[in-house]
């Protein structure tokens, strides 16, 4: 969120929080039509864990043009706490939340709030819908340019 206003200083960020920017062929890519220029970067794993996380970043879309910069956690970070979080800290400018079903079997919550003069689109969905608290989730947070 540190980067809503200017999403170019992501790639700075990231590095210096240990993030190696990768192919982004090599990895999970974020479902957008044709983005016209994409990135992606690979944490180290935890200690004791052979998992990754990544973060990526996607901008395109013809007429409306769109940056999205999102988030898969390692298996086991909650969706639970990233949504209690995200909401606290960056509160739907309406009060409330969109919730969902996301492939198939998934939830998801999105809500629009305001952060540094910008409306922002947050998301955040998981594996199982009833159950936020396992597997891995995605966060991310879009912005139309």
């Amino acid at each position: 969120m540190a980067n809503a206003a200017d999403f170019s200083r992501l790639a700075a960020s990231l590095k210096s929080a240990g993030m190696t920017e990768i192919d982004p062929g090599q990895g999970p890519q974020f479902p957008f039509p044709t983005p016209e220029r994409r990135r992606l970067w690979k944490s180290v794993p935890a200690a004791g864990a052979s998992e990754e996380a990544f973060t990526g970043y996607v901008a395109g879309g013809g007429d409306t043009q769109v940056e999205i910069c999102w988030h898969v956690s390692r298996p086991g970070e909650s969706a639970a706490i990233a949504l209690h979080d995200l909401k606290r800290r960056y509160p739907p400018s309406s009060g409330k939340t969109s919730e969902g079903t996301v492939f198939f079997h998934g939830g998801s919550e999105r809500w629009d709030s305001l952060v540094d003069g910008n409306v922002l689109t947050i998301g955040v969905n998981w594996p199982l819908k009833n159950d936020p608290s396992s597997g891995t989730s995605v966060l991310y947070v879009l912005k139309r340019n």
